[in-house]
């Protein structure tokens, strides 16, 4: 079947108006929740410190350090709530100084995509700890106006305001020790290697029976790619050298119907196909170099850990770009112009560090392949050609 190729991706590249930067777990303004109670004389604003969500029971030590009049344990275990469906959960913890200095005088809640334009919050307006139960979701956008919140604690009911900036200031801290990528750019390098076949198969007409050809060979690559990542999917633009070394090519062409003959050193009857085998009569070009473009999506499995179905569409460029069908013949010398290839595939990324890490590619790639006037040479009809291959690669990215 032969081979056809569209390019259905456009892709629009996004201008990144702020980013966060990762480190200590510092008062994160202007993503500030302010509290504008209007008790008798009584006017204060709370401000919250954000911490990466770990599970259930939420670590206070940092909190401590920067409250020390606080009387609060180390940790505080809450009832979370099922958060299958989020993947970049933060805590946020407040204090309202109206209530003491003990841990019932603490706010703690969840965000969800903290630091984007749409964040969904959950909020413990009673201070229970069980979001299971009596926590309250709510999904602001930075376009909305600021949303009212009433607190209800010790029989006293305090309102503050919420609301969401655009983008995120660049002086916004995360205590994080192992973050993923996510709203900002990305430059990765990667090398590997992969296994392939190129065969193709027509039916000679100035013979009259068919013609096919097959060589495996395999890849050597080295690439560089920049990214630009959202919290669910991740956009780049890839450029890849490859040293590809062929294996024996094998070029079949059949010249007349198979015979049945009698064989009288073996006493047998043998089938005689009736087929010209030519091994290495051709040389292909060994460097490769190949410019794509990538849409992944981005599946948080397990913490520090996801896995991205990806789809790609690029040219391969040959050097040099000419193919030799006989090389013992000048005149079967043949351009090679850039072909283009699909890709399919996983990639497996775990979280190696601040804003950095490894990833596993496991590849499947389709190539046109298309001599300019090679296949033309000789009359023919029902060409099928099919180059694959299937590559393995390992590679490091960070963001900035």
């Amino acid at each position: 079947m032969k081979l056809k190729f569209f390019l259905p991706f456009i892709f629009l590249f996004f201008y990144l108006l702020g980013y966060s930067q990762s480190g200590g777990g510092g008062l994160i303004l202007p993503y500030e929740v302010g509290d504008k109670r209007k008790g008798i004389g009584n006017q204060e604003q709370i401000s919250f410190i954000s911490y990466p969500y770990d599970g259930a029971k939420i670590d206070l030590r940092d909190y401590k350090k920067r409250t020390p009049q606080l009387k609060i344990p180390d940790f505080i275990t809450i009832i979370p709530p099922d958060l299958v469906s989020y993947d970049n959960m933060t805590v946020l913890i407040g204090w309202i100084k109206a209530n003491g200095k003990n841990e019932e005088s603490l706010i703690i809640w969840l965000a969800d995509n903290y630091y984007t334009n749409e964040v969904t919050f959950y909020l413990d307006k009673r201070l229970t700890r069980n979001f299971l139960k009596d926590a309250e979701l709510k999904r602001i956008n930075s376009f909305d106006k600021p949303v009212k919140v009433i607190i209800k604690s010790n029989n006293n009911s305090q309102e503050l305001w919420l609301s969401v900036p655009k983008k995120v200031a660049r002086s916004i801290k995360l205590n994080k020790s192992k973050s993923e990528i996510i709203n900002q750019f990305s430059v990765g390098f990667l090398a590997g290697v992969g296994f392939g076949q190129l065969t193709y198969v027509y039916d000679n007409l100035d013979k009259g029976f068919p013609t096919w050809y097959s060589v495996n060979y395999t890849e050597k690559n080295l690439g560089l790619s920049i990214s630009y990542n959202t919290s669910h999917l991740r956009f780049s633009l890839n450029g890849l050298y490859q040293n590809v070394f062929y294996y024996t090519s094998y070029l079949n062409v059949q010249f007349d119907e198979p015979e049945r003959r009698f064989s009288p050193s073996i006493g047998k009857f043998i089938i005689i196909d009736n087929v010209q085998v030519e091994n290495n009569l051709d040389r292909h070009p060994t460097h490769h170099f190949q410019y794509s473009a990538t849409i992944a999506a981005r599946l948080f499995l397990l913490k520090g850990v996801e896995v991205q179905p990806l789809i790609t569409v690029g040219q391969t460029v040959y050097s040099p770009g000419i193919y030799e069908g006989d090389r013992y013949e000048e005149s079967q010398q043949f351009r090679l112009l850039p072909n283009t290839f699909f890709e399919t595939g996983m990639r497996f990324e775990f979280i190696s560090g601040q804003q950095k890490s490894i990833f596993i590619d496991v590849i499947y790639n389709r190539s046109q392949w298309k001599p300019k006037g090679f296949f033309e040479s000789v009359p023919f009809e029902n060409l099928e050609v099919e180059n694959s291959t299937w590559k393995i690669t390992f590679g490091y990215r960070f963001g900035f």
